[in-house]
């Protein structure tokens, strides 16, 4: 790996997403130099998916040529080591040993926000569907297991066949959410989760006025 890069931490999407540091160290192989011309560009681009998700902390090569350094945010430990299992330099032979481990930072500590929502007081439309990828194609007892949790939730929220749409204080929504993730993992091993968030300040009760403003301007009821 070249050109080292330190990342800044940049504004994390949720509140809910509980994260651990990984350290990747890895050792080149005797044919390291020869072999990292062909696959640099291809490990390069998913360090730099790491950093356009906000994940990478810190990636570069020792300064000695012995081998390389990546430190990222995963959700597991064993996600960070399937994710360095799929990478070209262990592929490919360029690390000929990779060393995955768990990392707790002390110091520096970091005066910049890790998420920038907005005020936890307004009200955001949140849309999401949530699912389980290795329990068959039939999977309405685990959607009916979220859709119990977001109606004892008490916040508003309206069912699609496609997901579920909840209005209520960014903390509260994300509460919820992460309440269906937490469940469904009990059980699941893999899950598909997609979120789609609108948020408009100062606004409220759009759950239904945005239907009824629509409706308003053809004149007649939609279905919903």
């Amino acid at each position: 790996m070249e050109h080292p890069k330190q990342c800044p931490r940049v504004a994390r999407l949720s509140t809910w997403r509980d994260e651990m540091i990984a350290v990747v160290i890895g050792q080149d192989g005797p044919n390291a130099k020869a072999l990292r011309a062909q696959h640099r560009e291809a490990h390069l681009r998913r360090i730099e998916a790491l950093n356009q998700a906000g994940r990478l902390m810190l990636a570069g090569p020792f300064s000695d040529g012995t081998g390389s350094l990546i430190v990222f945010e995963s959700p597991s430990l064993s996600q960070a080591r399937a994710w360095i299992a799929e990478d070209p330099y262990v592929i490919y032979g360029i690390f000929a040993s990779c060393e995955v481990r768990p990392f707790k930072q002390v110091f520096p500590q970091s005066d910049t926000p890790s998420e920038v929502p907005p005020a936890s007081d307004e009200n955001i439309l949140l849309e999401f569907s949530m699912s389980p990828l290795t329990m068959g194609e039939s999977v309405g007892a685990y959607v009916a297991r979220s859709l119990d949790i977001i109606d004892k939730s008490g916040l508003p929220y309206r069912l699609n066949p496609m997901g579920t749409v909840i209005e209520g204080p960014w903390d509260s929504v994300m509460t919820v959410v992460k309440k269906c993730l937490d469940r469904m993992r009990d059980d699941c091993n893999r899950i598909s989760t997609l979120i789609k968030i609108d948020y408009r300040k100062g606004a409220s009760g759009r759950l239904t006025r945005k239907t009824e403003s629509v409706e308003a301007k053809l004149g007649r009821k939609l279905s919903t």
